[in-house]
């Protein structure tokens, strides 16, 4: 069933099925389009130390934009050519340089052993139980990330909830 799915897919639905792949369902109506920086970007460019407006990243190509999605940023040369190419393709674009920043070597949802504080403390905030340690440990870095990056005060964190349904943290009880 899935073969005969993928061969009378059109190539931009065939792009687009691999565009979701990179994105959280939460984010899929707003993102789906590319016209918000998804989280899986916000995670790369902090992980390669690279401020991105709204403004700037709709200015760069739908091409452009989707690489960022599904370019590699793990390892040290892969971290290195994304920030290059980034900065290269705005640069072509827009005749600007973004900001550029030291990346945290230790952010808070890089660690597995405690909820990040921010989390803990806007899921106290709305009456929610905080992740259990043993859940929080078990999640992915993008998750972690996502999580700890919806939960920053005096920011609009409305999809703070749907991820963590998402993410198979809701209704559970208090540690």
């Amino acid at each position: 069933m899935m073969a005969c799915f993928e061969a009378s897919a059109t190539p931009e639905a065939a792009r687009n099925m691999t565009i979701e792949v990179g994105l959280f369902a939460f984010e899929r109506d707003f993102s789906g389009s590319l016209r918000c920086i998804p989280m899986i970007v916000r995670f790369k460019l902090d992980r390669v130390g690279v401020k991105l407006t709204l403004r700037q990243w709709s200015q760069l190509g739908r091409a452009e934009r989707e690489r960022l999605v599904l370019q590699a940023c793990d390892a040290p040369d892969e971290a290195a050519a994304y920030r290059a190419s980034l900065i290269a393709d705005l640069f072509a674009r827009t005749d600007q340089q973004p900001d550029v920043f030291e990346p945290d070597p230790a952010p808070a949802w890089s660690c597995r052993e405690a909820v990040a504080e921010s989390v803990a403390t806007w899921c106290a905030g709305l009456g929610l139980a905080p992740p259990q340690a043993a859940r929080w440990a078990q999640l992915s870095a993008l998750q972690r990330f996502t999580l700890t990056k919806l939960s920053r005060p005096g920011h609009d964190n409305e999809n703070f909830i749907a991820a963590m349904t998402e993410f198979g943290l809701m209704g559970q009880a208090f540690e």
